[in-house]
């Protein structure tokens, strides 16, 4: 952990919790270059943070200086790809800026917010925000679901697609949609929304073993019927498989591991008692093997620093080479984030990719096991969050999603407030022999 000195402010962090977690009712819709209007929220709130950085004037605080220089290492790999693949100024600085600056962002983010939330206090209250807003989004998606809600890009419900065998459903997609890109004929925000409840729903249980007021625990134990309520109506099978992972990893750090198989078995039964999940789980195929080779395909054909940021989607069209698989012909991005760096910036923004998940398991490991014992619960709950996210991240390229992934690297940043201080050793005393 790395030190600077700095006061915090109790209003601001207030502040800055709203303005992150609320970034999520924002609908997808383009502004300028990369920015788009889910951005602003936790734009300001990182700007606002940073202000408080800058002109304050006491306190020491600390943030976790290896995995934000993981996260430039990784943008590093990613201005090196831009500078190979650009033919223009104008193309290096649109293909540097994307996800390199997303990266920046999200090391800036963690630095600003661990100073912020520099006590379980502050910490708590943040994530109560966190799950308050996922409360409010699965409201509204369960409202939307029952009047059969239809608002503009796609916020409300959509259409199941007619290739699935529950064509004809409806499922929830709440504000996590937006206006289609270019190489989109319909909107998976669905997906989006779930991977966004499989990090709200660990935490708020976690939030639920923590407290010991009955009347939280009951606002608490409505909140996470509500979220998985939701879960279900987005129909999304590798959200169900990722929330499973995590509940497992939640037992075992709890050392509830029983409980937690309970719970998981809980889980598959109720998965297949719903009709339609039955019949998305046994009935229908998946498209990931294509998508994954079409990934695969393009990195075997350029290596060195892949084909640069924003170009997979008119690359895998033009090329059939590229998306006629021997498992059929893919036609969206590689829904895995591994295999999309691998595409995009190469074999080195891939290891530099690997490298920031492999420091950020052992981050969310380290500060699970240093929070002190009262706050085992939360701090379960945020690391069975990282699990869903990591493991849902590989069918859903989640990385490529600003919207879920800054509420993950929202998360991640609280995690140190919990930890335990450190003992200073005291000093030696001096005995006379006399």
């Amino acid at each position: 952990m790395t030190q600077i000195c700095r006061e915090p402010n109790v209003s601001t962090a207030t502040i800055v919790s709203v303005l992150v977690c609320g970034g999520i009712l924002l609908p997808f819709v383009p502004l300028a270059g990369p920015l788009s209007t889910d951005d602003l929220m936790p734009l300001l709130a990182v700007g606002l943070s940073g202000f408080a950085v800058l002109f304050s004037r006491r306190a020491h605080i600390r943030f976790p200086g290896f995995l934000v220089c993981c996260l430039l290492i990784f943008a590093g790999t990613i201005l090196f790809s831009a500078a190979y693949n650009s033919s223009s100024l104008g193309q290096l600085v649109r293909m540097a800026g994307k996800s390199s600056g997303r990266l920046i962002f999200f090391a800036v983010l963690i630095i600003c917010l661990t100073y912020l939330f520099d006590s379980p206090s502050k910490a708590k209250k943040a994530l109560f925000w966190f799950a308050a807003f996922a409360t409010f989004e699965s409201l509204f998606c369960i409202w939307a679901y029952k009047t059969q809600y239809q608002g503009p890009y796609g916020i409300g419900i959509a259409d199941v697609p007619s290739w699935s065998v529950i064509s004809g459903h409806v499922r929830v997609h709440g504000t996590f949609s937006g206006a289609l890109s270019v190489h989109e004929k319909a909107s998976v925000s669905s997906n989006f929304l779930a991977s966004y409840l499989v990090l709200s729903i660990p935490v708020t249980g976690g939030l639920f073993l923590y407290n010991k007021s009955l009347h939280r625990k009951v606002f608490l134990a409505i909140a996470i019927a509500l979220q998985i309520i939701t879960l279900y109506l987005t129909y999304t099978r590798a959200s169900l498989v990722a929330l499973g992972i995590g509940i497992l990893a939640m037992g075992w750090f709890m050392k509830k591991r029983t409980w937690s198989i309970a719970v998981f078995i809980l889980g598959i039964v109720i998965s297949l008692s719903v009709p339609a999940m039955r019949a998305k789980f046994l009935s229908e195929g998946h498209n990931r093997y294509s998508l994954w080779s079409a990934a695969v395909n393009t990195f075997s054909s350029n290596p060195v620093a892949g084909i640069g940021d924003g170009l997979y989607m008119s690359n895998l069209v033009s090329n059939p080479s590229v998306y006629d698989t021997a498992y059929g012909i893919a036609n969206a991005t590689a829904h895995n984030s591994l295999l999309m760096s691998a595409a995009n910036y190469g074999v080195l923004g891939l290891l530099a990719h690997i490298l920031l998940y492999a420091c950020l398991g052992t981050f969310a490991v380290i500060f699970v096991l240093r929070s002190g014992k009262e706050f085992r619960g939360i701090t379960v709950g945020i690391f069975g969050a990282i699990v869903c996210y990591l493991v849902q991240d590989q069918f859903n390229n989640l990385h490529y999603v600003p919207k879920v992934a800054t509420q993950m690297w929202f998360l991640v940043a609280l995690l140190p407030a919990f930890a335990k201080p450190k003992q200073e050793l005291a000093p030696p005393r001096m005995e006379s022999s006399v």
